[in-house]
């Protein structure tokens, strides 16, 4: 998985290689295409990088595109800076998010795509749309509990009460402050539950979850960040706990294959791809 920090790096690379040839200091044409053709195939980016760029496959072609609207040098510096303000500033802000590196890696752990895109949702969002960043914040702890829960047959009352969803979790991975005889630790366990408590009110008071009121209190990019961050800490917390308590039984984090109706449902879904391929070949030999 590219870094944020790398893909600032291609991002600037690709923004001097145009200044190159709009100043006259010539074109690098295959470096360009092998630059665009990296930074367009990533999702998050693609509709943050200057609109040109979808269509401009040859980098000599800008030229012919901008010498009569920017003259001068200058103004062709000045209008390549703006366009890609709006992709380094993405990048710039989802870097400064300290623990998102940290989380992604734990969370990749888990052979469970819906919480990577959780958690890929919530960094997406966190700053173009901070109260919708504040509602996946909280759906990412609660996926995460849910997903431990049905991986390890635990029933649960499937209300939407995170705290109770967070108590059944903490409580199947024995994580209750009262089971810890340490004091140090026994805080900092009471301090995940604080945590929990802070993310759903936060969902429940700043969130695109409810309608808002005349005198509603804004939403401001730091409370989705911290969001954000918790949310994410507390998630890598349950995971790395769950793959621990697991690893002292001798055992692993589930993945799909383990469960016999995922397998045969595989198996079932590549056999009729091959009858259908089948078919397909005899109709054409007809």
């Amino acid at each position: 998985m590219v870094s944020d920090a790398e893909l600032i790096a291609k991002v600037e690379r690709l923004r001097q290689l145009l200044e190159d040839g709009l100043t006259g200091k010539g074109y690098a044409d295959d470096e360009y295409r092998e630059l665009r053709r990296d930074l367009i195939s990533i999702p998050k980016l693609k509709n943050r990088l200057p609109p040109f760029l979808m269509t401009l496959r040859e980098a000599k072609h800008l030229y012919h595109q901008v010498k009569d609207s920017h003259p001068s040098y200058a103004s062709r510096r000045q209008w390549l800076a703006d366009e890609f303000t709006k992709a380094l500033t993405y990048l710039e802000n989802d870097l400064s998010l300290p623990v998102k590196e940290g989380v992604t890696q734990v969370l990749s752990k888990v052979d469970a795509q819906h919480v990577e895109d959780c958690w890929r949702k919530a960094l997406d969002r966190l700053n173009i749309d901070p109260e919708g960043a504040i509602t996946t914040a909280r759906s990412l702890v609660e996926t995460v509990c849910k997903y431990i829960l049905e991986s390890e047959k635990v029933s649960y009352r499937d209300d939407g009460d995170l705290l109770k969803i967070y108590g059944a979790t903490a409580k199947h991975l024995q994580l209750s402050p009262s089971d810890e005889s340490e004091p140090a630790f026994r805080q900092v366990l009471s301090g995940c539950v604080s945590i929990v408590n802070g993310v759903a009110a936060l969902r429940n008071k700043h969130s695109d979850a409810h309608g808002k009121g005349l005198q509603s209190a804004p939403t401001y990019l730091r409370h989705a960040r911290l969001a954000v961050s918790v949310a994410g800490a507390a998630a890598s917390f349950l995971i790395e706990t769950w793959e621990g308590r697991l690893a002292e039984q001798g055992l692993s984090l589930p993945h799909w294959t383990d469960d016999p109706e995922n397998l045969q449902m595989a198996l079932d879904l590549v056999a009729e791809d091959m009858y259908a391929e089948q078919q397909m070949n005899e109709m054409l030999d007809k």
